[in-house]
């Protein structure tokens, strides 16, 4: 059963924590929560959040290991809206990009062995 691919909705403003407000360098920071277009696999999570922290080109501003995945939402943690708008977005949208074809690539090959293994059941046995 072939799914679309899964897609950035927007942010989920309900879930927006509050900054700390201390004296801390993160203090003004808080936790941002993305919607996701469903709930993805366990397997397009971990290949999102490798691809989240090993961006394969130099991003500016780029923060690796703030991002998690939850239910149908990806978690920016240390940041606030603006820097999602201004310097996430992109490495957001790479990352779902990259996690959709890797996962579509690992499912095409598993149904692609299941059907050669079908068709080696029904060959007569000689």
């Amino acid at each position: 059963m072939d799914q679309e691919p899964i897609r950035i909705t927007g942010v989920f403003e309900q879930g927006i924590t509050k900054p700390r407000n201390n004296e801390s360098v993160d203090g003004a920071r808080y936790t941002v929560p993305i919607q996701l277009s469903r709930k993805p696999s366990a397997d397009w999570s971990e290949v999102f959040v490798y691809k989240w922290n090993h961006l394969p080109e130099s991003a500016s501003r780029h923060q690796p290991h703030m991002a998690r995945v939850i239910d149908d939402k990806i978690y920016l943690e240390g940041t606030t809206l603006e820097e999602v708008e201004e310097h996430h977005q992109k490495t957001l949208s790479v990352a779902v990009e990259e996690a959709n074809r890797i996962i579509a690539t690992h499912e095409e090959s598993r149904r692609g062995r299941a059907d050669e293994q079908r068709a080696r059941k029904r060959e007569p046995q000689a």
